[in-house]
């Protein structure tokens, strides 16, 4: 597998593409485990629960031309998913670099956690956000 130049990375969200603002983009995977240990058992006995899918993203906060802030913000006043797609590798689709796409349908979707503004004295404006992916998570190679 070649090896994927994050600074190619791009990123759609609710139809919009938003990697231009970003500097920093995040998928991350989990699977909770319950605790089904009887007093008999000798050891720990652990329960896989579903996977979920997160993705956090920060960038510069650019009030002119803020696509990226502006359909966060907007989707965290609904509560509505959205559909987002992040291609680590920028470009096209291909074996050495797949697309995850989260689409919103019904309750499934990228739901907005959390947004954070930053404007530090005498620095760049930042923005941070949190996103839950709700649903399946796809990953295509083609």
């Amino acid at each position: 597998m070649a090896r994927v130049f994050g600074g190619n990375a791009k990123c759609s969200f609710d139809g919009s593409e938003i990697n231009d603002e970003l500097d920093s983009l995040t998928l991350a995977w989990s699977v909770p485990t319950g605790n089904v240990t009887a007093f008999a058992d000798v050891y720990q006995v652990a329960v896989a629960g579903k996977k979920s899918t997160t993705l956090d993203i920060s960038g510069t906060f650019d009030a002119t031309d803020d696509q990226a802030d502006d359909r966060l913000d907007a989707a965290l006043n609904t509560n509505t998913p959205k559909t987002v797609i992040v291609l680590p590798g920028g470009g096209s689709v291909g074996a050495d670099n797949p697309a995850y796409t989260c689409t919103a349908s019904g309750l499934t979707g990228a739901i907005v956690t959390r947004l954070t503004e930053n404007y530090p004295v005498g620095d760049a404006a930042k923005f941070t956000s949190s996103m839950v992916l709700s649903g399946s998570t796809t990953r295509a190679t083609s």
